[in-house]
Order: C-alpha cells, then sequence, then structure tokens
C-alpha cells in the first residue's frame, strides 16, 4: 500500500468512523469528525493541488472562521440544514476515497 498519504488517511478513516457510528444528527457527526480530520494538514499535499484545494473546501466549510476552531466548527455545522451537512459528510467520503 502505498505510504505516501498515511496520516491523511488514517485521519479521515477516523472521521468516517465518527460519522458512520454516532447516534447523533449529521451536524453532531460532522463536529466528532472535525477531531480527526483537523490533524491534517494542507502542507501534508503539497506535491498534489488538487487535494490541497479539496482539503481546504472541506476545511473551509466546517469553521468559516477561524477565532477558536473548535467552537466555531461545532457552531458551522449545527447552523447547516441536514441536506448541507450531509454534501460536506459526502465530500469528506470522497476524499477518502481519492487518498486511496
Amino acid at each position: 500500500m502505498d505510504d505516501l498519504y498515511e496520516h491523511a488517511r488514517e485521519q479521515f478513516f477516523d472521521a468516517l468512523r465518527a460519522m458512520a457510528i454516532s447516534s447523533f444528527d449529521i451536524q453532531s457527526r460532522l463536529a466528532d469528525a472535525y477531531v480527526s480530520i483537523r490533524e491534517v494538514t494542507l502542507d501534508e499535499f503539497d506535491d498534489d493541488p488538487e487535494l490541497k484545494l479539496k482539503l481546504a473546501r472541506i476545511l473551509d466549510l466546517l469553521a468559516v472562521d477561524t477565532r477558536d476552531v473548535d467552537d466555531e466548527v461545532v457552531e458551522t455545522t449545527h447552523r447547516m440544514t441536514d441536506i448541507e451537512a450531509a454534501k460536506v459528510a459526502h465530500l469528506i467520503c470522497d476524499f477518502y476515497y481519492e487518498l486511496g
């Protein structure tokens, strides 16, 4: 298996697990998934601008402001409709898939 994005794959797998096993609403699941996603940095994708952009989009959708990011993620996700939250969840799943 390719070790190029091993750290990112592990973190996104944990994020998927957080979304899958929770009995909370989709917005809370996204906030829980962020705990793992925040461990992935944009620098990990310096060699792949497309993945870097996709990660930046996910992070931007989860936290609009960077004051206190963890609080902002909770606020941002809880303002999302179910459809908006599902779209972000799909982006997270697609990103994990692209990590191979």
